[in-house]
């Protein structure tokens, strides 16, 4: 926006691009530099039903966070219900979980399978194949990519701070105007991110890797 070289008309329509926060902004540039393979899209659609409102769950495993991994499923699981309780009066609610590994997946489902019909991508044994396994967990293949594909969908995602899937889950989620956004965190609490400007967003990653820092810190000296 500060480039002496745009016209008008050009910097009036990249204005209109930021205003809804950096996070929407990068989702739509996401989708408009790169598209969903054909197989990557009816993997997700395949899973789907119709039913009522089609809320999303990514929770993502760091290494750091390994103490607060039930905290941080806990208070997405709460923080998911409560929406679908508002949104949804009846149990036509769906909700879409996502995550690298298949036991929290498991967890997550179950734990909300009284509620809401629970949407989840198959898991691909040719996953393990894919180099970056080592590093995000066994799935980080096509059954990945379907899982972002599903979340873009949701009309509300809750995340967890501190990846960079969780940025990229967030952002296609909020391409879509009307969709929100939340950041879970380890104190037990969801910040709501729609609108919130990218740095407030850093800030927010910064808290929670303080407070799993401390966390880590007292497990220790205890």
């Amino acid at each position: 926006l500060k480039n002496p070289g745009l016209l008008p008309p050009q910097r009036t329509a990249l204005q209109s691009r930021f205003d809804g926060g950096l996070l929407r902004a990068y989702g739509e540039a996401f989708s408009q530099l790169f598209e969903f393979t054909p197989e990557v899209m009816k993997l997700a659609h395949s899973v789907l039903h119709s039913g009522g409102p089609l809320l999303g769950v990514h929770v993502r495993h760091l290494p750091a966070h390994r103490l607060s991994w039930a905290v941080l499923e806990n208070t997405t699981v709460a923080a998911v219900l409560k929406a679908a309780e508002e949104l949804s009066a009846d149990d036509r609610c769906r909700i879409a979980i996502a995550s690298e590994e298949s036991a929290s997946v498991e967890r997550l489902s179950a734990a909300v399978a009284h509620k809401c019909h629970v949407v989840t991508i198959p898991r691909r044994s040719d996953d393990a194949l894919n180099p970056f396994a080592s590093d995000h967990g066994a799935y980080s293949g096509i059954t990945f990519m379907a899982e972002l594909y599903l979340l873009s969908l949701c009309t509300v995602v809750f995340a967890v701070g501190g990846s960079s899937s969780a940025e990229l889950v967030l952002a296609l989620t909020l391409q879509h105007r009307g969709h929100q956004a939340f950041l879970c965190h380890v104190d037990a609490t969801c910040s709501n991110v729609t609108s919130t400007p990218y740095n407030l967003i850093i800030s927010g990653l910064r808290r929670l890797s303080r407070l799993v820092d401390r966390q880590n810190a007292a497990t220790a000296c205890g």
